[in-house]
């Protein structure tokens, strides 16, 4: 029986938007596919024949594009010829395979000779921002690990009771009757306003409870001692203060998260601000950890149980939470859960590491919810549909939101993000969020800054710096369709098809490997005697010649001269040969001077191999980056050339980039 590989079923939405501002929605599915192999040969062949058999309706679709040509025939190629230009559209996540398969499609265009061709691929920018901040998540030893620990532990209906008795037994601290509020009261206040700042759950009204929550527990919230400053009039006895507390902090905490993806933006915000509030919250995570194990009277188990229920925490079913209760392997994989996420949470340095991490992720959180407010506007065109009237505006804004991340701007303002965290976010979590790092800490802390700068940079603007998507400062301009046209094509014209990276590779090779014959005085004469003349071919063969008897007719003594010259020549190219080549704004050296245009010219294919082993063997590439391997940012960097026929990067390596 053959495994599955890949597994889709979904149905994208195709907005079109044509030159006469008309607008039409295309459904396009993407059934379910078993395919043989994991190989990107097979799914790349998976791909071509979904390209036909995945559209819906396609032999309605030929027939009404064949009608819409007078004069041509039934034949699909006689209407595809017709066509100027053809587009390919390669859509999908940022995962290596696609972009292995889409550079197999433009390897398979370049061989059948396909021109007038556009080809794009277009990553999915959610799943690349997720990307730039698996780094930050991954660099704290244990802590992702801990997460999903913790999430797969609140799964259970008996772990959340447990936690809210915990919860219920920790927070019987004695509350302070006092007449006044004390100075340090705003101060208070202002840590109070960050943690709401920085909590994103997901339940209805769980933002209120937390605010609640904090009125309540008026408290200094770094320190690990819950603090109810009550004035007269505020809580008639210490257990009403108590049942205050507890109908919200439960509620609030023992519902825990759910797991989250690593590679996927689903859940793990939600995760990170529960790890942030429930840490820097009276440090209330390690607290009530500790306390798993407590004995809890019959009326908190009830006081626990109806809170949990009241609040709309769904109960496990008895006969099943039973039954896994009492299953050995379920309960063992349970308790060395616990017993790993309790050993982790109380660590003195897991609170800073939440804090650190937190900061992070919440800095590139604004570039999802820009990108989820531009999905919200397709959801909402394909709803009212294309002769809606509020449709065209829609596709406008969603255009100018496009367009924004393709000129590179969107990149620009999430670095800035990121940037600015190294300043007043940094101040923000020592005066606010009790952050107090070791100096390896603040090292680590800046390092993972520069990751996501180096890395947004790589996936939001130097990604969109190059063709084919140069393409769409021309849709930025406003230009009319006949100035459109215009500056495209003067465009193409202006670029020419460039060679393959292989036929690249083999050109530089060759370059480095020439024999260079070594010069005679011969050489030196036939230069000295041919500067600044301009001849045709037949004259300078002419003038060749009568060099060739002017130089033989010299005797030894007057040949000298030429032979001297010629060696001097040749020991400076010798030299030459072995040191990189002049990097822009570095002037040349005497070596460079004293062989000429030309010979430099014949040397420079292996002084070029001197360079890319200089630059190889730089210390920057041997620290690891966000790529997992600082050598994969270097031949990243490597790009020289685009065609705009293959809308594909020309790389001077010969292995494809991942």
């Amino acid at each position: 029986m053959r495994s599955i590989h890949s597994v889709t079923n979904t149905v994208q939405t195709l907005h079109v938007m044509y030159s006469d501002s008309s607008c039409e929605c295309t459904m396009l599915p993407t059934p379910f596919l078993s395919l043989p192999s994991q190989k990107t040969e097979d799914v790349y062949g998976a791909y071509s024949a979904h390209l036909i058999v995945s559209n819906g309706s396609i032999g309605h679709r030929i027939q009404a594009l064949e009608n819409a040509v007078p004069n041509i025939g039934a034949k699909l190629q006689d209407l595809l010829d017709q066509v100027g230009w053809k587009l390919h559209v390669f859509v999908g996540d940022a995962a290596k395979t696609n972009s292995a398969i889409f550079k197999i499609q433009k390897r398979h265009q370049l061989a059948v000779g396909a021109k007038r061709k556009l080809s794009i691929q277009i990553k999915c920018l959610l799943h690349q921002i997720c990307l730039v901040r698996r780094p930050s998540i991954l660099a704290i030893d244990a802590y992702w690990s801990t997460v999903v620990r913790l999430a797969h532990l609140f799964e259970n209906w008996s772990f959340k009771r447990q936690f809210g008795i915990s919860l219920l037994h920790i927070l019987r601290q004695p509350g302070i009757a006092v007449s006044e509020f004390p100075d340090e009261m705003s101060n208070w206040k202002l840590r109070a306003d960050w943690l709401v700042k920085g909590f994103f759950p997901t339940a209805k009204g769980a933002i209120d409870l937390l605010k609640s929550l904090l009125q309540l527990l008026n408290g200094n919230s770094m320190e690990p001692v819950f603090t109810h400053w009550c004035l007269p009039g505020c809580c008639g006895s210490q257990q009403e203060s108590l049942q205050k507390v507890a109908e919200v902090a439960i509620p609030l905490f023992s519902r825990g998260f759910q797991c989250p993806l690593l590679y996927r933006f689903k859940h793990y915000t939600v995760a990170s601000s529960y790890l942030r509030t429930a840490c820097c919250c009276f440090d209330l995570l390690p607290q009530v950890l500790t306390q798993l194990n407590a004995v809890a009277s019959e009326q908190d188990s009830k006081l626990v149980d109806g809170l949990l229920q009241d609040s709309g925490v769904p109960v496990e079913n008895t006969e099943l939470g039973d039954l896994l209760d009492n299953d050995l392997s379920f309960s063992l994989q349970n308790s060395v859960r616990r017993r790993k996420v309790v050993e982790q949470v109380t660590k003195t340095e897991f609170p800073q590491s939440v804090i650190m991490v937190d900061v992070i992720v919440n800095a590139l959180e604004y570039g999802s919810n820009a990108l989820f407010k531009r999905t919200s506007l397709l959801t909402r065109m394909s709803t009212l549909g294309s002769h809606h009237p509020e449709y065209a505006t829609l596709a406008n804004e969603c255009m100018e939101r496009f367009l924004d991340i393709t000129s590179g701007s969107f990149g620009k303002r999430l670095i800035e993000r990121t940037v600015v965290l190294l300043d007043v976010g940094l101040q923000e979590m020592i005066d606010l969020g009790g952050f107090s790092p070791t100096p390896e800490r603040l090292v680590l802390f800046f390092r993972l800054i520069v990751s996501c700068m180096s890395d947004l940079w790589r996936r939001m603007i130097f990604e969109f710096s190059r063709y084919p998507w140069k393409w769409f400062d021309l849709l930025a301009q406003d230009l009319s369709l006949q100035e459109f046209v215009e500056k495209f094509d003067q465009e193409v014209r202006v670029r020419r098809p460039v060679e393959s990276s292989e036929e690249k590779n083999l050109r530089i090779q060759k370059a480095a490997h020439r024999t260079v014959r070594a010069l005679s005085g011969w050489n030196i004469f036939q230069r000295e005697n041919s500067q600044h003349m301009q001849m045709g071919t037949a004259e300078y063969k002419s003038h060749v010649k009568n060099l060739s008897a002017q130089w033989r007719s010299l005797s030894s003594d007057d040949k000298a001269p030429w032979n001297i010259q010629a060696r001097h020549e040749q020991m400076c190219r010798e030299e030459l040969v072995d040191t990189p080549l002049p990097v822009k704004g570095e002037g040349m050296s005497e070596l460079d001077l004293a062989v000429g245009r030309k010979g430099r010219s014949k040397l420079s294919g292996r002084r070029l191999q001197v360079n890319t082993e200089l630059y190889n063997q730089h210390f920057l590439w041997s620290t690891p980056t966000q790529l997992g391997d600082g050598l994969l940012a270097v031949r990243r960097t490597k790009t020289v050339g685009h065609s705009p026929w293959t809308m594909g990067p020309t790389i001077l390596t010969t292995r494809p980039i991942r």
